[in-house]
């Protein structure tokens, strides 16, 4: 019996425990930490305890991208198991914790995670889905700017038209070379290059992101030129040059241009005149600065030609002449002489051409084109005593008693012009009454220079009676090669009774 009780006994022991097994709910095993499965779960979070967090609790995430999210338990449980779950799968789905988005909107993301205790905890992060940027372009690729100054404001364009985040954040990577402003306005600091970036601010593992490659020149800053105004003859060339500042200028060069193609042409600063007028010759700096300079350049017609009117001039010491010189072309476009002497002692010449005998001798005469062309004219120039001879004796003797009679020995002092004849004028008195007499000597080709000569001359028989005899002497002549004829004053060369 005692027996019988304790089979009963067991048997409703092993009855209790297996309808307590029947009311109990199933136990699902439990997963390492790091499994997670994806459920879809009720539209409203459960109630969120310290218990874990998530690593966002708001998330925005483009339709079509994904983000990850992550959760972390207040202790650490190596059997706990995550379930991730969301609100609405026509916006968002998760798989072990990776969102993606779906459609614009929002959802809840759930993550649920029961302990190894048994205990079950969870975190939500309320997900936006918004339409995401494709594409991200830039209005210029390339920016060349001056140092100091601002390049006009980049653009930016955002594909699609209706991507929720239209816009961009400006960066520099190396401000002291270039830097950017919210605007995208790049300002040069310093010569070199850069890059400047456009990033998306749309919230995304990878933004979209556009560059732009900058340059910054060193702007110059002035042009000046070797001369301001210049003249050069028509057919001739003239060489302008420049300096640029200031010396480290990113570019030297300069583009030259002129006014009138017509006058004058230009190439790397070389003027070449085509016809007389006046043109303004231009070097811009070719760096797109502006800075410039110019001159004014006048081309001319030049005197080609200086013929003088003479080969040889004289004068007699005191006296004058006047050169004259013929120019070529006509239309020479200045005409104007320099006059000079090569020995002011023997003769002068002034702006005229008027030349000055002071002292016997010879020079030369050159009259010299104002215009800068160089030529010249020479005129060899005489400068005579007012007498050419030396009377160094003078005779009177009768001739048998019909005749009057003078000799008269000469040495010839001309060097330089030619007697033409000497002439004699005799005054008398006859019984109360005066007379003059005239005669030439012609044979002059005998007259050597520096040598004596013995010149006899003869009258009337009126001259034996005569008295108070005056015997004056006049040369007559030109210079040689030259119709330049010249007479001497009146002499007394004696006198007798």
């Amino acid at each position: 019996m005692k027996k019988l009780s304790c089979i009963l006994l067991a048997l409703l022991l092993t009855l209790c425990a297996a309808l307590a097994l029947a009311e109990a709910p199933v136990a699902e095993e439990a997963p390492e930490a790091s499994a997670e499965v994806a459920e879809e779960a009720p539209a409203e979070a459960p109630e969120e305890t310290a218990a874990v967090t998530l690593s966002a609790d708001a998330l925005e995430v483009a339709k079509g991208k994904t983000a990850k999210l992550t959760y972390t338990l207040a202790e650490a449980d190596k059997k706990a198991k995550a379930t991730w779950s969301t609100s609405d799968k026509t916006v968002a789905t998760v798989s072990n914790g990776t969102v993606s988005g779906k459609g614009n909107g929002s959802a809840v993301i759930t993550c649920e995670v029961k302990l190894s205790d048994g205990a079950v905890v969870s975190a939500s992060c309320q997900v936006t889905v918004f339409t995401g940027a494709r594409s991200l372009k830039v209005s210029a690729s390339a920016v060349t700017v001056f140092a100091g100054e601002t390049a006009e404001a980049l653009t930016v364009t955002v594909s699609p038209d209706d991507a929720a985040y239209q816009g961009v954040v400006w960066s520099s990577d190396d401000e002291s070379v270039a830097t950017v402003d919210e605007n995208g306005c790049i300002t040069g600091v310093k010569a070199g290059k850069a890059t400047v970036t456009a990033t998306s601010v749309e919230p995304a593992q990878k933004p979209l992101t556009a560059k732009v490659k900058v340059t910054v020149n060193q702007a110059v800053t002035g042009v000046s030129l070797s001369e301001t105004t210049a003249r050069v003859a028509k057919g001739k060339s003239l060489k302008l040059t420049a300096s640029v500042l200031p010396a480290d200028a990113t570019s030297q060069k300069l583009t030259w241009s002129t006014s009138d193609k017509t006058i004058a042409t230009v190439s790397n600063g070389t003027v070449s005149a085509k016809k007389p007028g006046t043109v303004t010759i231009t070097a811009t700096a070719a760096d797109g600065s502006g800075i410039s300079a110019s001159c004014k350049v006048t081309v001319y017609q030049a005197v080609t030609a200086l013929t003088m009117s003479a080969k040889n001039g004289a004068a007699t010491v005191g006296k004058t002449m006047k050169a004259t010189v013929k120019v070529k072309p006509d239309d020479a476009t200045d005409k104007s002489l320099t006059w000079s002497s090569s020995d002011t002692g023997i003769a002068t010449v002034d702006a005229s051409g008027t030349v000055t005998a002071v002292k016997k001798g010879k020079c030369t005469i050159t009259a010299t084109a104002k215009d800068g062309s160089g030529k010249k004219a020479e005129m060899t120039f005489y400068s005579e005593p007012e007498v050419g001879l030396d009377a160094t004796t003078f005779t009177r003797k009768g001739y048998f008693g019909l005749y009057d009679r003078f000799a008269v020995t000469f040495v010839s002092q001309e060097q330089y012009r030619k007697i033409n004849y000497i002439q004699f004028d005799v005054t008398y008195t006859y019984f109360g009454q005066s007379y003059t007499n005239s005669g030439c000597y012609t044979d002059t080709d005998k007259l050597a220079a520096g040598k004596k000569k013995r010149i006899g001359w003869w009258k009337d028989s009126r001259m034996f009676y005569a008295t108070n005899f005056k015997v004056y002497l006049r040369v007559v002549g030109y210079t040689d090669g030259t119709k330049d004829y010249f007479s001497s004053g009146s002499t007394l060369l004696g006198w007798f009774n």
